[in-house]
């Protein structure tokens, strides 16, 4: 993680080590699924290379004709400016922790270093949690999708999935209808048939959903297992127990989640399942993920170079009590190599 160096009027004092950057703190950044560039003023491309034809052929002692044809796609990121601002009267402290009043006269109160992590934290969680929606399901022309959790999710850049469902390269099974506990392996199995095979093994190819789709699935599991635990999953299904009365073992055959199983050690015929807050419900999709540039489908943009994590906090009027904080930063997520990656998608 990251520190921004800034200086403010606030006392004069470098706050750079309170301040996290916002965008490299969010959930589907910290669980190490996108590559992040960081020094992306204007656009970055995603080269992808592919070579076509039938490049080996019978034997030539002089050859001249090529058997194959490389060729590049490049997909782009081309982060889209945002600004976070609002007022805050640091006063409002002293009615709610005693320890943290400013100090000096009212003319000049200082704001205590305790008191700017609080608001910091608060508003880089918030944050965070839009960045969330907007990294998945960020939908400029709102076609598809406009709120999430209360946030907008129009108006900045395309999320993920928004781009894939436009994709006509992505691989998409045959939509039927919203997710449930029922029919979610269903899902899962179809969209397994349909995984090239030169990503078939991949240890970094997950399948990628929301917290809730991911309750569904592990509710199925809890209901349907042979074997329950005094846990949740204290025997995770596909665990091998020996049934001491008849010699047999105990399966679970189209998932393994192993001892103690939550939301995040779910997996499905030994895929691994990742869940976020912001991801769409009813829609499931299987890429890669890894910062590793080479080992990912996803990569997130940033310019870090002329636009980092410019956050200000300085007094809003000289007469005024009121303090403001602003924050600019720039960013847009894409994907590579389409025709590797799976979506569901309701209808």
């Amino acid at each position: 993680m990251g520190y921004t160096s800034i200086t403010t009027n606030y006392a004069g004092d470098d706050i750079g080590d309170i301040l996290e950057l916002i965008i490299l703190g969010n959930e589907a950044i910290d669980k190490g699924m996108f590559h992040v560039y960081t020094d992306v003023q204007k656009q970055r491309e995603i080269t992808k290379g592919y070579v076509a034809g039938n490049l080996i052929g019978p034997y030539q002692a002089y050859p001249t004709t090529p058997s194959g044809a490389l060729s590049f796609v490049n997909n782009l990121l081309v982060p889209f400016k945002m600004t976070v601002f609002d007022l805050f009267n640091p006063i409002d402290f002293q009615s709610y922790w005693q320890e943290y009043q400013p100090e000096g006269p009212l003319a000049e109160k200082v704001l205590d270093p305790d008191i700017m992590k609080v608001i910091v934290g608060l508003y880089t969680k918030k944050i965070d949690n839009e960045l969330g929606g907007l990294i998945w399901q960020g939908d400029v022309a709102g076609t598809t999708f406009t709120t999430w959790n209360g946030h907008t999710l129009t108006g900045k850049f395309n999320g993920i999935v928004t781009k894939a469902i436009a994709d006509a390269a992505v691989v998409k099974p045959t939509a039927n209808g919203a997710l449930t506990q029922a029919n979610i392996v269903t899902q899962l199995t179809n969209m397994d048939a349909l995984m090239p095979d030169s990503v078939y093994r991949e240890p970094a190819y997950f399948f990628h959903m929301s917290t809730a789709s991911a309750r569904l699935y592990l509710n199925y599991i809890i209901q349907n297992q042979t074997y329950k635990g005094p846990g949740v999953s204290d025997l995770g299904p596909g665990a091998i127990t020996n049934d001491s009365k008849n010699g047999t073992d105990t399966r679970f055959p189209e998932a393994y989640v192993g001892n103690g199983s939550t939301l995040d050690t779910l997996s499905f015929n030994g895929r691994s399942i990742k869940n976020y807050t912001g991801f769409p419900n009813n829609y499931i999709l299987a890429a890669k993920g890894s910062t590793n540039p080479m080992e990912t489908h996803l990569f997130v943009g940033v310019n870090a170079e002329n636009d980092p994590e410019n956050l200000i906090i300085q007094k809003w009027r000289p007469e005024a009590d009121l303090w403001f904080l602003k924050a600019n930063f720039s960013m847009d997520v894409n994907y590579s190599f389409s025709e590797e990656m799976i979506l569901y998608k309701p209808s």
